[in-house]
């Protein structure tokens, strides 16, 4: 394994700003994001455990928010287990795919949604997705040659956007972790072509900063005349074939993002037991990729930006790591209780600060409360409103009464997941309509 170190300094020494994520040491990271501040660099430590989707994606956004873009991302978690197939445990198997495997899935997916044309994503693999000389590393082979393999399609996928992806697979490296004075390094070295020794932890992040360094020397016309022509491929492809286009469009719908926004945060709350059962609901179709939004997570004050959110000019980390959020998806789902009449003061509070993340997208809605919270999707309809959302005639009313037992325990009538689709339908219908009218706005200039 590389170690994150020689990585982040070498990165940060090329002029990066340098978000640094750890799952255990935090003594550790801080000294990296001092030493790189102590040379003149900005870096910063996030705690995220790489298999963890929703900590990954708020560090995602957390560095969107610090540092205004993600330009480089450099996959290094990675774990290592060795036992012969007949003895390997099956949490071993499950902990090896979890990390090296869908760690870097989600860091990756995430990453590739906030990155720019010229973007570069680079693995640390491992010289083992291809030869493994040891007894006992099948499934640690297995999980360096997923590495491999996805890096690969990933090229193709997101090269049409003008994004690198590459994969470096070095041998044995001298790290903390790996230390070349070890039991196990006494074993690699009389196996190690060439050299026969360890490789220095600071040797092989020349290659990372290497792949890095190409954002300043590409030749931008001939990336750009290249995209214009494969673009043009494309729609020639779609006008003469309509069985393909009628399949690029249904893709089109499924690439559709859907946040189900849970609107209190009051502690006992009941609207997380009502989000995820709207979750559930949405997570049996197949027509756009929906996530659960906390606004609890983001721990946003009452606002406290000086400029009107409608100018755009967020100045606070915690607004630039919401609008990042927010701007990532195409439509909404509030779950949302009644409070006097109305919705809750947490909720508002997130609206208003934010602006532009909002407009021209679709909205619908889950509400519970003694008259099912009808009164405060009529206000929301008001606020959403101003921010250029456009909100569908279906909801979900919820009765506190009927739905919730003892006005705690959450038992909703089977028949409220038919209305639960019928919101889906019409925001995933109006929310690709509105993104089609985004995309060519942008087109426009």
């Amino acid at each position: 394994m590389v170690s994150a170190r020689p990585v982040a300094k070498r990165l940060a020494a090329d002029g990066a700003a340098v978000a640094l994520t750890f799952s255990v040491s935090a003594a550790q990271a801080d000294e990296i994001v001092h030493s790189i501040k102590t040379a003149g660099g900005n870096a910063l430590a996030i705690k995220a455990v790489a298999p963890e989707t929703e900590a990954v994606r708020l560090a995602v956004a957390k560095t969107v928010g610090t540092f205004g873009s993600i330009d480089i991302l450099v996959n290094n978690a990675g774990t290592g287990m060795f036992a012969p197939i007949e003895e390997f445990a099956l949490k071993d198997f499950k902990k090896l795919i979890a990390v090296n495997v869908r760690g870097l899935f989600v860091s990756t997916q995430e990453a590739a949604r906030q990155m720019r044309e010229g973007g570069r994503i680079i693995h640390i693999g491992s010289t083992n997705s291809e030869r493994m000389p040891l007894v006992g590393g099948s499934v640690y082979a297995l999980t360096k040659g997923a590495v491999a393999g996805v890096t690969r399609g990933l090229a193709r996928d997101l090269g049409p956007r003008g994004i690198t992806v590459n994969n470096v697979q070095p041998g044995p490296i001298d790290t903390d972790a790996n230390p070349a004075d070890s039991d196990f390094a006494n074993t690699l070295v009389p196996i190690t072509a060439l050299l026969r020794q360890y490789r220095r932890d600071r040797e092989p992040c020349r290659l990372p900063c290497k792949f890095r360094s190409q954002l300043h020397h590409r030749r931008e016309s001939v990336g750009r005349r290249r995209l214009r022509r494969m673009r043009l491929r494309n729609l020639k492809a779609r006008i003469v074939n309509s069985h393909k286009h009628s399949r690029n469009t249904n893709q089109t719908m499924k690439s559709l993002r859907i946040a189900i926004i849970i609107g209190s945060t009051r502690p006992g709350r009941n609207g997380e037991a009502v989000a995820k059962w709207v979750y559930e609901i949405a997570h049996k179709r197949t027509d756009a990729e929906f996530e659960l939004v906390d606004i609890k997570d983001f721990s946003l004050p009452l606002l406290d930006e000086p400029v009107p959110a409608s100018m755009g000019q967020y100045s606070k980390p915690h607004t630039k790591t919401w609008a990042a959020r927010i701007g990532s998806f195409d439509g909404y789902v509030f779950v949302t209780p009644e409070y006097n009449h109305s919705i809750s003061g947490a909720l508002k509070n997130a609206i208003d600060f934010l602006f532009a993340e909002w407009n021209d997208k679709a909205a619908g809605f889950v509400s519970y409360g003694g008259a099912g919270g009808a009164r405060a999707v009529e206000q929301l309809r008001l606020v959403l409103a101003e921010v250029q959302i456009a909100t569908v005639r279906n909801q979900v009313l919820l009765s506190m009464f009927t739905d919730f037992e003892n006005f705690r325990v959450f038992k909703p009538d089977a028949r409220h997941e038919q209305s639960v689709n019928a919101v889906f339908d019409q925001v995933i219908a109006w929310g690709g309509a509105l993104k089609t009218l985004r995309e060519k706005q942008a087109q426009e200039g």
